[in-house]
């Protein structure tokens, strides 16, 4: 055990090294600091927690700011916290799940929601631009079993049955028009949805779409 001097100092060389960003020194002192006194400082956890992501210890990271959060310091940013260092982990279902932790545990806060969204946002747009239709209709579905009305995803997911049907016009036109009805659906979701300034190109898309679909399904 150490003596209450020493764990005055492990305290302070870990605020003085995180000061210079010397991350390591920092949380070899502060871990070992928790470590000798039972994870019982909240404010310690959390700044150790911050070191250990910055040194790519992700699940060390994890493992402090769960102190955090359990005693319920700055529990906003102890729950975005934890959520960065599980995706810096690559670690995609906790990382999400963690979100949702945090929109329980604080419903009016909006940081959760916007992240989980933006998280989707990107999958769909990469999954988009590597041209995997696949990807990019479950991301789409994945964002909608979460946001029911999400207009990215309703209207990314009519414009992909939409992109399929004109390739099966070529070769197999009944096929085309199973592929249009599911593109036609989504569309009429998401049509009253478009009612923002910055949804008029979209709108215009979906009226083009929706034109050619009923020339096409009869």
């Amino acid at each position: 055990m150490y003596a209450q001097e020493d764990l005055g100092k492990l305290i302070n060389d870990g605020k003085a090294a995180l000061e210079q960003k010397d991350y390591t020194t920092a949380f070899d002192n502060f871990s070992n600091y928790l470590i000798q006194t039972n994870n019982q400082d909240s404010v310690i956890a959390f700044n150790c927690g911050l070191c250990a992501d910055k040194i790519q210890k992700y699940d060390e990271a994890v493992k402090y700011f769960d102190v955090a959060i359990a005693k319920g310091y700055n529990l906003e940013n102890s729950y975005v916290a934890k959520a960065q260092s599980l995706k810096n982990a690559g670690k995609e279902a906790a990382y999400l799940s963690t979100l949702k932790d945090g929109m329980k545990a604080l419903p009016q806060s909006t940081v959760f929601v916007d992240q989980y969204k933006k998280f989707y946002n990107n999958k769909i747009a990469k999954a988009q631009k590597a041209k995997k239709a696949g990807e990019t209709i479950k991301a789409c579905e994945d964002l909608l079993a979460f946001d029911a009305k999400n207009t990215t995803a309703l209207y990314v997911l009519g414009a992909t049955y939409y992109q399929q049907g004109a390739a099966q016009m070529k070769t197999n036109p009944n096929a085309a028009k199973t592929t249009f009805k599911k593109a036609q659906t989504y569309f009429n979701k998401v049509t009253p949805l478009l009612k923002g300034a910055n949804d008029a190109k979209r709108l215009a898309n979906v009226t083009a779409m929706q034109k050619y679909i009923t020339s096409v399904v009869k």
